[in-house]
Parts: C-alpha cells; sequence; structure tokens
C-alpha cells in the first residue's frame, strides 16, 4: 500500500517537473490523438460567436442591419477555420 503511494507521488512529481521544464512537449504529446478537424472547429466555433456577439452589439445600437449581423457571423466563422488553418500552415 505504501509503495503505491510513494509510487504515485514520484510519478506526480516527474509530471509537474516536465511541465515546468519543457511545457511544450507536454501539450504537444496531450494533444497528438485530438483530430484537427477538431480543432478547427473548436476556433472557428470561438470565433463564430465572438463576431456574432460583435454583430448583435452593433445591431442593438443602430451601426448596423441584422444582415450585417449575419455577415459578420460568416466572417468569424472563415476566420476561425481557415484563418487559423492559414496562420497553422505558414507557421
Amino acid at each position: 500500500m505504501e509503495a503505491s503511494g510513494v509510487r504515485s507521488t514520484s510519478s506526480s512529481l516527474r509530471s509537474a517537473l516536465s511541465m515546468i521544464l519543457n511545457p511544450a512537449q507536454v501539450v504537444k504529446g496531450a494533444l497528438d490523438q485530438v483530430p484537427w478537424p477538431f480543432c478547427l472547429s473548436v476556433s472557428g466555433l470561438a470565433f463564430t460567436l465572438f463576431f456574432l456577439q460583435t454583430g448583435l452589439d452593433m445591431h442593438r445600437v443602430g451601426t448596423a442591419s441584422a444582415g450585417a449581423a449575419v455577415g459578420f457571423t460568416f466572417l468569424g466563422l472563415f476566420f476561425g477555420t481557415a484563418g487559423v488553418a492559414l496562420v497553422a500552415a505558414v507557421a
């Protein structure tokens, strides 16, 4: 029983040290199994919701029509998917 506790503490300490010393490798290792379409859909959804909120705010104060708010939403979807993919391909 006691040896198991020592092993888990040692393993936790090793994990913490690897996160402190080389965080990029830890994140890369954790995201190796995540498919790229899922990653693009997450950024696409985030940009879409942000641009939708901006469009709705502009519509509420009268600086944009409802069609412009919908256009902003699709613009956010474009930047969140194609824009992020382009930046990832360049990097």
